[in-house]
């Protein structure tokens, strides 16, 4: 397996070397800060279309490690530019911060929640990894670090059995975390805490 020094040093010459130092420094950082060296910065991060949905809006994408190996992430080559020097630039830090520790929590989700667990019950593969268990442990895992706030259980949008007209039914209980902010994690969760529409226990970071 290929170390953290051979990935930033193979990103430097694919991107150069602003681009490659920022993707490494940002893994590096929430690798540790945020999921405490549980899950690694040592994958490889590729620059491309990410033509998975319609208009290629999606800004990252995570692949399930094989073979033990770490999965790699996807980026949209639209975080970067061509700069004055023909070389790439990072065009909207915040953006490609947020993307990376995106797909990282995806592989914390991956490769440590759901490999303790032996799987999520809870996971769905109609709806996406974004909307059960193992997803909201791992943003929650990371929360403070990157947000400075707790999201506990009983904020996670998970359903729960209630009685509505005589019937059981599934619901998310009000007062929780949206599963669009959870899915979009962590911009959204940061604007809603921005603008107030959020409250969630604050930490330091």
């Amino acid at each position: 397996m290929a170390t953290i020094r051979e990935y930033r040093a193979a990103a430097r010459t694919m991107y150069g070397f602003e681009v490659g130092n920022f993707i490494y420094d940002t893994l590096e950082w929430a690798a540790d800060a945020a999921f405490g060296g549980r899950v690694t910065a040592a994958r490889p991060v590729i620059l491309a279309p990410v033509e998975m949905g319609p208009y290629n809006r999606h800004a990252g994408w995570y692949g399930p490690r094989q073979l033990g190996q770490p999965g790699p992430i996807l980026v949209n080559r639209h975080h970067v530019a061509v700069n004055v020097d023909d070389w790439f630039a990072v065009t909207s830090p915040d953006s490609l911060r947020d993307t990376l520790v995106h797909e990282l929590t995806h592989a914390y989700q991956h490769e440590v929640v759901m490999v303790r667990d032996g799987g999520d019950k809870t996971l769905d593969p109609t709806r996406g990894p974004h909307r059960c268990r193992s997803w909201y442990e791992a943003v929650a895992t990371a929360a403070p670090a990157v947000l400075g706030v707790e999201i506990p259980a009983e904020c996670w949008p998970l359903k729960k059995s209630a009685r509505r007209n005589g019937k059981v039914v599934k619901i998310i209980p009000e007062g929780t975390v949206s599963e669009v902010e959870m899915t979009h994690w962590p911009g959204s969760i940061r604007c809603a805490l921005q603008d107030g529409t959020l409250d969630l226990p604050q930490c330091s970071p």
